[in-house]
């Protein structure tokens, strides 16, 4: 029998966690701080209250192992797209390194990092993408864990998550330039991929105003990214603009058309991780 796995997300607010089995969702849970009791959570201080979240969680999920895959928000990483020219594999990380300190504002030192790459032979280019986080917020989210007693066997952003669930999808499995809007009820995403890897992100409020979600800002925000994207990639080749999210979408799938001259198409993370139950 294949073996369960567990996936822990950890986003501004929330947190999420499910367990699957080869690629068979069998049960998921999600729940803000705010789900947390008042009267037991309000003289807590930050991290205790994460833990006791993650707990809450991982007990509902019925999580029966110590070993977990982290997803991390967006907003903890640094994502950076660089042009190398066409060098061997041994060299690209020392050029890296060196490129990659002109364009943040600390040590490199201070980072831990990792990665892709692909290969253009005939413009004799390497386009490179590079992902992020300071070191001191990856030890905050370890030290939670391991009071926890949980064992991260992977840590990452939650794009890359999103988009490897995605593409377990017949539908979705071939795409390689293609853009994710990752919209929650308090935070989105916005992710463009080329050749598969991670080249632009941006954070993107979810503005409310007297408690209603306010759909122009939001729209004019993504139009603002977007816009600012296909000046710095003048020859991406978009294939899909996907919104994720499991809210009511369809006041935004038409303006977001309208404004951006692409098909827009929505899909729900409950479609993503239907349990097989």
């Amino acid at each position: 029998m294949a073996e369960k796995r567990v996936g822990l997300y950890l986003g501004s607010d929330t947190v999420g966690a499910v367990v699957v089995q080869k690629q068979n969702v069998i049960s998921m849970a999600k729940f803000g701080l705010s789900s947390l009791e008042e009267a037991s959570s309000e003289s807590l201080n930050e991290d205790i209250r994460w833990e006791a979240l993650i707990n809450k969680a991982l007990r509902e999920i019925g999580a029966d192992t110590k070993k977990i895959y982290v997803s991390l928000s967006d907003r903890d990483f640094i994502f950076r797209p660089l042009e190398l020219p066409l060098m061997k594999k041994r060299e690209i990380e020392s050029s890296l390194i060196y490129e990659i300190e002109k364009y943040i504002p600390f040590k490199i030192d201070e980072l831990e990092w990792d990665y892709g790459y692909s290969r253009l032979l005939k413009e004799k280019k390497v386009n490179v993408s590079f992902i992020g986080i300071r070191d001191k917020n990856l030890k905050r989210v370890i030290d939670i864990l391991e009071r926890l007693e949980l064992k991260p066997m992977a840590i990452e952003p939650s794009s890359i998550s999103l988009a490897r669930a995605l593409k377990l999808s017949k539908a979705y499995s071939k795409l390689k330039n293609y853009a994710l809007l990752d919209f929650g009820p308090n935070e989105a995403y916005l992710t463009f991929f080329q050749n598969d890897l991670p080249v632009f992100n941006r954070y993107l409020t979810v503005s409310k105003e007297g408690g209603e979600f306010d759909s122009e800002a939001f729209i004019e925000s993504v139009n603002f990214s977007f816009q600012y994207f296909k000046r710095e990639f003048k020859t991406y080749d978009l294939e899909k603009f996907i919104v994720i999210s499991d809210s009511d979408t369809m006041n935004l799938v038409a303006p977001l058309h309208e404004g951006l001259q692409v098909e827009i198409e929505a899909v729900s993370y409950t479609h993503l991780t239907l349990p097989t139950n």
